[in-house]
């Protein structure tokens, strides 16, 4: 008996059947979806500034911190210096050529993407890039690393053993450059770096 002959009672079933086959396809695809967004990205990075690093063409914002700009200045023993450089390159030496792990699925206003990054063949508690530059003091925590930042604050290191403004403060009162917001000249000459790199 076919199909088309089959009676209103199979035909119904049948139409569950597919229904249920469709739905768990479905299902199928979203979970495999969301495990390949959830796999993150590897190899060796470049680093941008003192909290975004460039992974594999994608620009990657280390989520949960928050480090001065490459213009903030801060002061230690009453000298100036400029913590945003000192923080990027603070990053760089961290990184040092090693392999990291990056694992994210958000992105930001700047298409950068959100992301905890972590050091291949690392200690576990050396592990997370993320944390050791909150915990090293050269960027402040913006969600979830605040053991790591009393603990850098306590032992006064990085931005910690001297006088500095909260980077989001710093860019409201004075990242504007020329009466452009440094958020935009950051954002062209980030368009730039993408083109020609």
């Amino acid at each position: 008996m076919g199909i088309f002959f089959a009676s209103r009672r199979s035909r119904k079933r049948l139409l569950i059947d597919w229904l249920l086959i469709l739905l768990l396809l479905a299902g199928v695809t979203l979970i495999f979806k969301i495990n390949a967004d959830d796999s993150g990205i590897g190899g060796k990075a470049f680093v941008v500034d003192g909290d975004t690093i460039k992974l594999d063409d994608r620009i990657i914002r280390l989520s949960g911190i928050d480090a001065p700009e490459r213009e903030q200045e801060c002061t230690r023993a009453n000298r100036a210096y400029f913590c945003g450089k000192s923080a990027t390159r603070h990053l760089r030496k961290i990184i040092n050529g090693k392999r990291l792990f990056c694992k994210g699925w958000q992105y930001d206003i700047y298409n950068r993407m959100l992301a905890e990054c972590y050091l291949a063949f690392a200690t576990p508690k050396q592990q997370s890039v993320n944390a050791r530059m909150v915990r090293d003091g050269w960027a402040l925590s913006y969600g979830g690393y605040s053991s790591e930042e009393r603990s850098a604050k306590k032992l006064a290191r990085g931005l910690w053993s001297g006088q500095f403004d909260i980077p989001s403060n710093w860019r409201q009162t004075r990242g504007k450059l020329n009466g452009v917001d440094v958020d935009i000249v950051q954002t062209i000459r980030n368009w730039i770096r993408n083109i020609i790199n």
